[in-house]
């Protein structure tokens, strides 16, 4: 006689089977980070953010040896806290040489995943702060992730920012998000910030110049 039980208990087994498949493959993404009510640090002491290899990741691109892009936490050089973050990058503009960094929502096995992304549609009309102590001028972006890498249209020389002169001293920056309203989808941001030193920049006249960051932060 037929057991009438088996069909069920089959099909339940199929479909856990294909519940346990579907959950290996797709990715877990983090959850919003914790912020506070009008900001969201990036990299800061003081203001409540990103989670570094846990929520977001710090990567490093370009065409040059990795012994010329050195980044590194430094305790005595600073504006806020108690470290800021150096950079040592060598490129030469002659050459058609790049290097930089970004900051990305996702942990470093999801960075080339555009469909982790993080929604900051209420940063549209805010700004991109942070201190920088420079001898060289660098190209900032941000990247939303309905764009592919390198693509990005949303990007501007420092150097058209005010209050950033490329003279080594401290000097606090202020970007205006609305710059870039019609080159980034703000409800899927993947790059929360990028700076490079390329062929638009200037280089660094194929010498190593260090600059400093700190308490970077994006405003409501």
């Amino acid at each position: 006689m037929k057991n009438k039980f088996i069909t069920p208990l089959v099909m339940a087994a199929i479909s856990l089977i294909l519940f346990n498949c579907k959950n290996e493959s797709s990715p877990v993404y983090p959850s919003a980070p914790e912020s506070e009510s009008d900001r969201l640090g990036l990299l800061s002491d003081t203001t409540k953010g990103l989670k570094l290899d846990t929520d977001s990741f710090l990567g490093t691109f370009g065409n040059i040896s990795n012994n010329y892009l050195i980044i590194s936490e430094d305790s005595t050089i600073l504006m806020e806290g108690p470290k800021s973050l150096k950079i040592s990058i060598k490129t030469n503009k002659n050459l058609e040489e790049f290097a930089g960094w970004f900051i990305c929502w996702g942990p470093k096995a999801l960075t080339g995943d555009n469909k982790c992304t993080l929604n900051m549609s209420d940063y549209r009309t805010g700004t991109v702060e942070f201190w920088i102590k420079s001898p060289i001028n660098l190209l900032f972006s941000i990247r939303s992730g309905n764009i592919s890498e390198g693509e990005e249209l949303s990007k501007i020389l420092l150097s058209e920012i005010e209050n950033f002169v490329p003279d080594n001293n401290w000097h606090h920056i202020k970007i205006p998000l609305s710059l870039f309203s019609s080159s980034a989808d703000f409800t899927k941001i993947k790059v929360f910030f990028t700076l490079a030193s390329n062929l638009s920049s200037g280089g660094t006249n194929d010498s190593l110049c260090t600059y400093w960051i700190d308490d970077l932060i994006w405003r409501k």
